[in-house]
């Protein structure tokens, strides 16, 4: 009991950061501009978040084989299992992408109509994010899953810091393209900086290559 009494502290502090994540730059963006800008903006980000939609498949299959394999010291079945998600995930990202990239605009056109089409370039920048993401892996649940959940929560909190930072220094100036660019920023860092941990603390890195 007191094993997991340890481990919800952070869990629940990553998904709370997680949670608090999606929603930093749309708060920072509505204190600069209009209500309309808010929500071309929202749009991107609910596309975008299309581009990693296998990864929430691959990740809720894979969370108990890399239990099991860490749990039963399978180091070569653990390193396994990661990449080859990691390279699933990748796939289907690099493939959503490509479809926004030439389709975009259409989808935007025909689904919300021409006011929406601007949303087209942060899709795009927050759609180069979403590929680190998936090509990075399964970092964060491996870290979960092998008992490193301070690892992710604190994660979690530096990429907080540095999308608002970066956030408040591009929205004034940009827009949501300011917007996109902070929350892909933070992205990139919470990947980059989990695959180090996941190499630090299990012995790999978990990315597609």
């Amino acid at each position: 009991m007191r094993a997991w009494l340890a481990s919800v502290l952070p869990l629940a502090i990553a998904t709370g950061a997680e949670a608090f994540y999606n929603q930093i730059d749309t708060i920072i963006l509505r204190m600069y501009d209009l209500p309309s800008g808010v929500g071309i903006y929202r749009i991107a980000i609910n596309l975008s978040s299309q581009v990693v939609f296998l990864l929430s498949i691959v990740n809720a299959a894979t969370g108990p084989l890399l239990a099991r394999a860490h749990a039963a010291g399978q180091h070569e079945e653990l390193m396994r299992i990661a990449k080859l998600a990691a390279r699933i995930s990748l796939v289907g990202a690099v493939s959503v992408a490509v479809l926004f990239l030439f389709f975009g605009q259409a989808i935007l056109r025909i689904a919300f109509g021409n006011d929406f089409v601007p949303a087209y370039w942060p899709l795009m920048i927050l759609t180069c994010g979403q590929i680190v993401m998936a090509g990075a892996g399964a970092v964060a649940l491996i870290l979960n899953m092998t008992g490193h959940e301070r690892d992710v929560a604190w994660t979690f909190a530096l990429s907080i810091a540095v999308n608002m930072m970066v956030s408040f220094l591009l929205i004034p100036h940009f827009g949501g393209i300011g917007a996109a660019l902070a929350s892909a920023i933070g992205i990139i860092v919470w990947n980059l900086v989990l695959i180090r941990q996941v190499h630090r603390r299990v012995g790999f890195y978990p990315t597609f290559i």
